[in-house]
C-alpha cells in the first residue's frame, strides 16, 4: 500500500543537547554563547522520520507524542508516518521516509521479522536506525545488526512481575487462568512464560485462553472460565484491556478471582484503586518515544554514537498502595 500523498506531520522546537567542545564543556553553554546557537543550527537541519506502528491505537499514539515533544524541544523536524497496524503499509513508509532523505529513520515495530527488511533499506541509504517498542530478528538481545539503537519493554521480565503481584495478591495459591494477547504476538509466549516461571507449585494453571488484548475477549474469556473453573483464585490477563473485561465478567458471576495484569493504562487505575484489580505492570509509550528521540539526535549532532545498543526501560509493579509509581501515558 503506497503512502505518497498521506499527511504528513512536522514538529520543530529547541535543542536540548549542548554540543561541548574540547576547552567548554557541553554545561558551560547558554542559550547566547556560540556552542549552544551551533548545537541548534546543526539540530534545526535535521529530519526524523518515525514509521508509526498505528496511530489509530492508544499506545503507538503515545509512543508519536514522545518522539514529537522532544523534536519540539530539539528544534528537529519530525516526520511521523501512520503504519496503520499493517507490515505492508510501514515498510511503504519506511520507502517514503528513505525517499524523503530524512536524516534518521525510528521504527515503532510491527513484526520482528519484515522488520530486517527495513533496517536494510534504510542502511543502504546511509540512514541510521532506531526501533522502538520492539526488536528485529529472533529477540532483543544482541541487538539485530544495522540497528543504532533499540528500546523496548522486558516482555518476559514483565511477565516475572506480575507474577510476582500473583504471590502477594494470593498469597495461598490455588486455580490460575491466564488470559493472552492474540495468538501470533510474540509477547504473548514472553508474557505467559515470565508469569509461569515463578509460581510456585502451590499454584495450578487450569486454563490459558485468549483474549486478543480487547476488553470484550477479556470479557467473553473469563466469564467462560468462571462457569467452568468456581474455585478459582486468580486471572492474569496480560493486558490492562482485557483485565477490564475481566472485571465486568466477574462483576456478574459468584467468582471472585484477584488479578494481576500488564499494561499502565490509564483506565484501569480506577479499578485498581477500587481493588478490582490488584495491580498491573506499567509502561510508558511516551517515555519511550522521548528516550528513543534523544538517543536519535545525540547520534545525528555526534553527541553519542550508539551500535546495536539495548535498553530496557523501567517497568514497575503498581498496585493500590502506589499508583503513582506510573505515569498512567495512555
Amino acid at each position: 500500500m503506497s503512502n505518497k500523498g498521506k499527511g504528513i506531520v512536522a514538529v520543530a522546537g529547541t535543542l536540548v543537547f549542548g554540543l561541548g567542545t574540547g576547552t567548554m564543556p557541553a554545561t558551560a553553554a547558554t542559550s547566547k554563547s556560540p556552542v549552544a546557537a551551533t548545537a541548534r543550527e546543526a539540530a534545526s537541519k535535521l529530519t526524523v522520520g518515525l514509521a508509526s506502528e498505528g496511530l489509530n491505537a492508544p499506545f503507538p499514539v503515545g509512543i508519536a507524542n514522545g518522539v514529537r515533544k522532544m523534536g519540539a524541544a530539539d528544534h528537529v523536524k519530525v516526520v511521523v508516518l501512520d503504519g496503520k497496524l499493517t507490515v505492508t503499509t510501514q515498510e511503504a513508509d519506511v520507502q517514503d521516509l528513505i525517499a524523503e532523505h530524512v536524516s534518521g529513520i525510528i521504527i515503532d515495530v510491527i513484526d520482528p521479522g519484515p522488520t530486517i527488511k527495513m533496517i536494510k533499506e534504510a542502511n543502504a541509504a546511509k540512514i541510521p536506525v532506531m526501533l522502538v517498542h520492539g526488536y528485529a530478528g529472533k529477540g532483543p538481545k544482541p541487538v539485530y545488526p544495522g540497528v543504532a539503537y533499540e528500546i523496548d519493554e522486558n516482555e518476559v521480565h514483565a511477565g516475572v512481575l506480575a507474577g510476582q503481584m500473583a504471590l502477594k495478591a494470593d498469597p495461598k495459591g490455588g486455580q490460575v487462568a491466564i488470559i493472552t494477547g492474540t495468538p501470533g504476538y510474540v509477547a504473548v509466549g514472553e508474557r505467559e512464560a515470565g508469569f509461569k516461571s515463578v509460581l510456585p507449585k502451590s499454584f495450578k494453571v487450569v486454563s490459558v485462553q485468549p483474549g486478543d488484548w480487547t476488553s470484550p475477549g477479556g470479557y467473553s474469556a473469563c466469564s467462560a472460565i468462571f462457569e467452568a473453573h468456581p474455585k478459582l483464585a486468580l486471572v492474569y490477563t496480560e493486558s490492562d484491556d482485557m483485565a477490564l473485561g475481566c472485571v465486568k465478567a466477574e462483576a456478574t458471576s459468584s467468582v471472585k478471582p484477584a488479578i494481576v495484569s500488564i499494561g499502565g493504562e490509564s483506565a484501569v487505575k480506577a479499578d485498581i484503586s477500587a481493588g478490582k484489580v490488584y495491580g498491573t505492570v506499567c509502561y510508558e509509550p511516551m517515555t519511550e518515544g522521548e528516550t528513543v528521540m534523544k538517543a536519535m539526535v545525540a547520534q545525528l549532532t555526534g553527541k553519542a554514537h550508539y551500535n546495536r545498543a539495548l535498553n530496557f526501560y523501567a517497568t514497575p509493579i503498581v498496585t493500590k498502595a502506589d499508583l503513582n509509581k506510573c505515569g498512567w501515558q495512555w
